[in-house]
């Protein structure tokens, strides 16, 4: 079944196959519509086009567009990659692990040795 609201406009309870249900909320779609409202603003505080954006994020302009709208269907690949075209995505890949690097310093060996064979 598909998403119904009531005569009041609150969300009911879809129905799925084999007993499955799910509470139907908007807060999702809410936070993808202020994720692209703001990649809107950075574009444009930055003065590209949706062209130029589309160019760099590997897609195309009207998926531009359904990022900007805040389109739930838009992958979340392509919002990194619309993320990085904008430069947003500085240091992504420099996560802190603190605990797993004390980890590995505890595991380490006091003494080196060949192995013999």
């Amino acid at each position: 079944m598909s998403s119904q609201k009531n005569k009041n406009g609150d969300n009911v309870v879809r129905r799925f196959p084999y007993g499955r249900t799910r509470q139907s909320t908007p807060s999702g779609s809410q936070g993808t519509r202020d994720a692209g409202e703001n990649i809107r603003i950075a574009r444009l505080r930055r003065r590209l086009t949706a062209e130029i954006v589309a160019q760099r994020a590997g897609t195309t302009r009207q998926t531009i567009a359904k990022v900007e709208s805040g389109n739930p269907a838009v992958k979340a690949g392509t919002y990194a990659a619309v993320l990085q075209a904008l430069g947003l995505l500085k240091g992504w890949g420099d996560l802190e692990d603190p605990v797993g690097e004390q980890m590995a310093l505890d595991d380490l060996p006091q003494r080196a040795r060949l192995k013999d064979g």
